[in-house]
Formats: C-alpha cells, sequence, structure tokens
C-alpha cells in the first residue's frame, strides 16, 4: 500500500477487489491471479460498478469511469463534490455535497438535479441505497426516500432518530433479513423499510404580525390579526409585510403564496415564513397561501386574504370625468 488513508473497498461481480482512498493509487486485487493491479491515483471516495469492467468512481472533483481492462479514466461529470453513487439500468444516481441528488443518463449524458426545492431535506446527500423500488437518501439533515418515477420525496420528520442526525458518507448496508443499517453521527441506525409509515402532517396557516407602509398593524385592529379575511388600504400603504406561522404537526412545512391579480403563479415553496409586496398598485387583489409539508408532495393547509388598494383620487374615475367635464368648459368659454 502506497498510503494508509483508505476510504473505501469494494468487491466487483468479478470477484476482485477495489481499494481507494483520497491519497495514492487505485488498486484492485485480483482475486483469480492472486496479484494487485494499479490504476493513475483519484481522490476517491466511493466506487461501484456499472456493468462488466466499467468502475465508477466518486471522486472529490467529479464522477469518473474505469475500464478495468484498459485502465483508461474518463470524467464524466466534473465540479461536483461526489459522496456516494449508484448506479441501476443505464442511470447513475449520484450525491453531492451541497448540490442535492444528480440522475445521470449514461446513453444521453443527460443530468437533473433534485434539491431541496423538490422536497429534499438537504443539499448534503452523503449516502444512497436502492431498495423496493426506491432510493434512499441519508443527508446532513436526516434520511429521506425518493421515488424515481413520480420524483416524489418522503422524509421522517416525526422519528427523531431518522431525521435529527446527520447521515455519514457512504456508511450504509443491507442486510439478509432485508433491514437496512446506516452510520449517523450518533452512532447506527437500523430499521426495516416496510415498518416505516407515512405519517400525515397537519397544521393551520397563523397570521402573526402584518405590516404596512413600515408600521405594524396588530394593536390597532377591532380584531385578531388571525382573523383577519379582507383588508382595504389606501395607495400610500402600498407595501406589504405579513409575517406567518405554521401550527401543528408541521415539522419542516414550508410556504407559498401568490397575489391573485398581480403575480402570474405560485412562489417556490421555501421556508421562508415572511410575505413582503412593495409599491402594488390599486386594484383588488386575493393573496392565496400554502403551506407544505417537509417533501412537498402534500398541501397541509391552504388559506386566503383579500385585499383592496383604493387608488389616489386624481386616478379615480370621477376625478377624471371631472377633470375632462373641466377641461371642456374652458374651451367652451374661450
Amino acid at each position: 500500500m502506497e498510503t494508509n488513508f483508505v476510504l473505501e473497498l469494494f468487491k466487483d461481480t468479478q470477484g476482485d477487489i477495489w481499494i481507494g482512498g483520497v491519497q495514492g493509487n487505485l488498486i484492485c486485487y485480483l482475486s483469480k491471479e492472486n496479484k494487485f493491479r494499479k490504476y493513475s491515483p483519484q481522490p476517491i471516495y466511493k466506487i461501484t460498478e456499472s456493468s462488466a469492467n466499467q468502475i465508477l468512481l466518486a471522486c472529490t472533483y467529479g464522477l469518473c469511469l474505469l475500464d478495468k481492462k484498459t485502465g483508461i479514466i474518463k470524467t464524466l461529470l466534473d465540479g461536483y463534490l461526489v459522496q456516494d453513487v449508484i448506479s441501476i439500468k443505464d442511470e447513475i444516481w449520484i450525491c453531492t455535497s451541497g448540490e442535492g441528488l444528480i440522475r445521470y443518463n449514461q446513453k444521453t449524458h443527460k443530468i437533473q438535479k433534485i434539491t431541496t426545492a423538490a422536497g429534499l431535506p438537504s443539499n448534503y446527500v452523503n449516502s444512497i441505497m436502492y431498495y423496493d423500488g426506491y432510493l434512499w437518501l441519508g443527508t446532513e439533515s436526516g434520511l429521506c426516500r425518493f421515488d424515481p418515477k413520480s420524483m416524489g420525496v418522503l422524509t421522517y420528520n416525526t422519528i427523531y432518530s431518522l431525521s435529527g442526525v446527520s447521515f455519514n458518507r457512504g456508511a450504509h448496508c443491507k442486510l439478509s433479513n432485508g433491514q437496512l443499517v446506516w452510520g449517523t453521527n450518533s452512532g447506527a441506525v437500523r430499521f426495516s423499510p416496510e415498518s416505516l409509515t407515512e405519517s400525515q402532517s397537519k397544521g393551520v396557516i397563523f397570521f402573526q404580525d402584518l405590516t404596512l407602509a413600515g408600521r405594524s398593524i396588530r394593536g390597532s385592529l377591532s380584531e385578531p390579526l388571525d382573523s383577519l379575511q379582507k383588508l382595504s388600504l389606501n395607495y400610500s400603504q402600498n407595501t406589504l409585510h405579513l409575517e406567518l406561522l405554521s401550527i401543528g404537526n408541521v415539522s419542516g412545512a414550508k410556504f407559498s403564496w401568490m397575489f391573485e391579480g398581480f403575480d402570474n403563479g405560485w412562489s417556490q415553496p421555501s421556508g421562508n415564513r415572511f410575505v413582503h409586496y412593495s409599491n402594488m398598485p390599486s386594484g383588488n387583489y386575493v393573496l392565496k397561501i400554502r403551506l407544505y409539508d417537509s417533501s412537498l408532495s402534500h398541501v397541509i393547509a391552504e388559506r386566503s386574504l383579500n385585499v383592496s388598494i383604493i387608488p389616489p383620487f386624481w386616478s379615480s374615475w370621477w376625478f377624471e370625468l371631472l377633470l375632462l367635464a373641466f377641461v371642456v368648459g374652458v374651451i367652451y368659454l374661450l
């Protein structure tokens, strides 16, 4: 061995043992010939097999494909710190540090990113396993189950051992009884995927505070702010800042909103709970708000607020009519 920093051991379908790390040559023990073969140095975190004699290398700079016979290494993806990788038919699923999960098609060479915007607990994905049609992802913010067909994400926020920990890089295995074992910063976690049931999040959207033109109106209303259903404003109050809260079993929930009559579509669901609009034109609007679960697969709650912004008197129809009458009168007198 040229280095003591061995980070990965992998046995391929031919029975050969691969040894890799961030320093030194990549080494393969050829079991039938009882000898070692060296390949060019690569900073490796994970080794797996794409097909016979085609070895995938998850490196600190990207994903590489090694031809076992020729020793030629080809870079498939560059610019990513790859923590773990798995190959399923023509697709490679790549765990990255900061870029979420990447889907790479070996035939078309197209890539698709799955991030927190799609429901992942974190963009720092450290480990991956395939079981019963699903991809199980260990992230810095807990475990989740990803469906490659529907692209849906299921998280387990109510189970602390699966949500309140950081999963270690490439630390996982499947036992003969079907249980999955993962390494985390709090020790090893073992569970049967069939035993995990989806817990439907329940909650409501609460109006915590409302600021108009830089001034809170919560204490000046005749009714509780959260009971507000409609709001009438003058033209100088056209800057609105609404603070939201999620009440109930809604760990990791995300908000999305749309000002109907002003916005073209819904905002991207996120953990941001502050709705802010400035310099709104006069008119009648409906502020619609949705509360999603952490996986973005379910809408937990919805509510709306009717907002009317009264135009200044010089923009009203009656003022324009009076102005027109005045102009006509002046012209007539002249």
